[in-house]
């Protein structure tokens, strides 16, 4: 998936976030990811949408949004995939609670979600009641995001609420950018349009999750994986369609890891 601009136009409070490490409260209400998955098509089915259907509203392909009926592995609903579900079939009358509960308790109603999200805040505005801003930049793939902070537009701001950030990361905003990406080869974890927030301050690629990176000239946004053959690193999509690349270290420029990512609903 290569990570594009992330619009000016685009309303930041119109997208619901989620971590891509888990921050999950406990519960006994899903014992295990069969129980989820049940639950999930239990929804849909309650809703009257096909799976096809319900990929359309989402913004997802079929396959992508399959993932949650078929092969996801948690016993948690990621809150960004919960709160757009709820959004569409609520008003086909399934209470948007019952769709919250599969989250395990990271967002029990719409208030309590949108306590966590950020809000869009135009450059050179001060941050509302002392919430940290990190910076949104209208990066092109062909341009470089290797110098994004030096010579690339800033847009606007997302300002989070500070008790949240701080479980993201303790690195300060400085070293925080936001973007947006491209593509379907990281569905289902990230559909195309969604934006990602990096910390430029982890670029060695130990760290577990994804990455957004420069491999010859292109902007991506990939898992790593080990390779066969020293020096070198796979690239590893989501999107079981696109198979990993095997690419040298040398060839490389990490950019920062992915901490959050966001997404319209």
């Amino acid at each position: 998936m290569s990570a594009s601009c992330a619009q000016s136009g685009q309303n930041a409070s119109a997208y619901c976030g989620h971590t891509s490490t888990r921050f999950c409260a406990q519960s006994a209400r899903m014992e295990n990811a069969n129980e989820l998955r049940d639950a999930v098509k239990s929804i849909r089915e309650r809703a009257g949408l096909s799976v096809r259907a319900m990929a359309t509203h989402l913004g997802m392909s079929p396959s992508g949004y399959s993932h949650y009926e078929q092969r996801i592995k948690d016993k948690s609903l990621p809150p960004k995939i919960a709160a757009s579900i709820a959004k569409v079939v609520e008003p086909l009358g399934v209470p948007p609670e019952e769709v919250y509960e599969l989250t395990l308790g990271e967002i029990r109603d719409s208030a309590t979600f949108s306590s966590i999200m950020p809000n869009r805040v135009d450059t050179g505005d001060p941050a509302p009641n002392g919430q940290a801003l990190v910076p949104v930049y209208d990066v092109s793939a062909s341009a470089g995001f290797g110098a994004l902070v030096d010579y690339e537009e800033q847009t606007h701001s997302l300002a989070f609420p500070p008790d949240y950030l701080k479980r993201l990361t303790s690195s300060p905003p400085q070293n925080l950018a936001i973007i947006s990406v491209k593509g379907e080869s990281m569905e289902p974890t990230l559909v195309d349009d969604d934006i990602v927030l990096v910390d430029m301050s982890k670029t060695h690629m130990g760290f577990e999750g994804l990455f957004v990176l420069r491999h010859n000239d292109t902007l991506l946004v990939k898992r790593a994986g080990m390779a066969a053959k020293n020096g070198h690193v796979m690239l590893i999509s989501d999107n079981k369609a696109y198979p990993p690349v095997e690419a040298a270290l040398a060839d490389l420029n990490v950019i920062g890891k992915v901490l959050w990512y966001g997404r319209k609903v």
